[in-house]
């Protein structure tokens, strides 16, 4: 990223240069350094980092130049082709949104657009297409539990409840990290579906083939770009490799597949327990899509349902109810409120 004036990340000058006698502005713009003998040299423009933007509070941003370098599709064809190149495991993780929207964009049922989605990452080299929803059911779970956890901690000692945090968005995330200091450490801690899945899906993989996890590619095609954001943090990462090398999207991957002069729609529905290469990677076959199950159903509504689910776990471990979530409007269709009453109190 080349900073901007409004930049604050401190750049390490190197002044060890003793004959350096000034800098100028050169006819193109460029600064260049005048030695006391004469000589010139142009300086090179300041680098920062996409982890030195994610570690930095002076600005919000989402490095966008360097997501669509780092996180593109072209970048996911390079990969596929180094991997496949030192004999490595190639497999990609799909959200179950990316089905649906393939399935409406092109007006073929699921199972239909899922088989189409499978031979044309075939066809980029990819070994293995598996399902998110086992890392989401995962992540649900956990989520549950930690809000039933964090109620019983702040009422066992008689204060009020602090309220949990919990975002599907890494753009809000880093948004809070960078602006708002002090939702911080309210922040559910639970990885999430797509971080959890990078640890499955590696580590089974080096289970079943035998190979280290440097040596297994892991993509994801999400629905969001933002999801490009969270896997380039270091954060996730295990054992010195990531857990997801590279986030692409479903409009990325029908976009290139149409300029290489094959639309998606001409792929065939193939088999979704098929994996080709190794017949090692049949030990996956619990995370493959399954045509008459939850593979391709997001559970819940907006966000995998996690509030709707963190609702009815509560009111049922906490109070020993059940109940469902009567959303209420408040200020517009992008703020919802659900209330629980019990003994009096909500």
């Amino acid at each position: 990223i080349t900073p901007s004036q409004a930049c604050v990340k401190p750049v390490q000058i190197d002044k060890t240069d003793a004959d350096v006698e000034r800098v100028e502005r050169g006819h193109d713009g460029s600064l260049v350094e005048i030695r006391r003998d004469g000589t010139q040299s142009k300086l090179k423009a300041a680098q920062i980092t996409l982890n030195d933007c994610l570690a930095c509070s002076g600005c919000v941003t989402s490095a966008e130049s360097v997501l669509v370098s780092q996180q593109s599709l072209e970048q996911f064809v390079t990969l596929v082709e180094e991997f496949n190149g030192r004999n490595g495991v190639v497999i990609v993780s799909v959200a179950p949104q990316c089905i649906s929207s393939l399935a409406v964009a092109f007006n073929v049922s699921q199972h239909q657009a899922a088989g189409m989605l499978n031979s044309s990452l075939q066809s980029l080299g990819a070994h293995a297409m598996v399902s998110i929803t086992m890392a989401t059911a995962m992540h649900l779970s956990n989520v549950c539990h930690e809000a039933e956890s964090n109620f019983h901690n702040t009422n066992s000692s008689g204060q009020q409840s602090k309220p949990l945090l919990h975002s599907g968005c890494p753009g809000w995330v880093c948004y809070a990290e960078k602006t708002q200091h002090e939702c911080v450490p309210l922040l559910s801690k639970v990885k999430s579906p797509q971080g959890i899945q990078g640890i499955l899906v590696k580590t089974a993989a080096s289970k079943v083939t035998g190979k280290s996890r440097t040596d297994i590619m892991h993509a994801c095609l999400m629905p969001c770009f933002d999801k490009k954001l969270e896997a380039s943090r270091p954060v996730f990462e295990t054992m010195g490799a990531k857990d997801v090398d590279i986030v692409i999207s479903p409009l990325e991957l029908v976009e290139y597949l149409a300029q290489k002069g094959t639309p998606f729609t001409g792929f065939p529905t193939s088999d979704l327990a098929h994996f080709s290469g190794s017949s090692q990677l049949d030990g996956l076959a619990e995370m493959a899509f399954r045509p008459s199950g939850d593979g391709f159903v997001a559970t819940g509504h907006t966000s995998d349902g996690v509030a709707e689910h963190v609702f009815r776990h509560v009111a049922m471990q906490v109070f020993g109810e059940a109940a469902s979530p009567n959303w209420k409007r408040v200020r517009n269709s992008d703020f919802l409120e659900a209330t629980f009453t019990a003994d009096g109190k909500s």
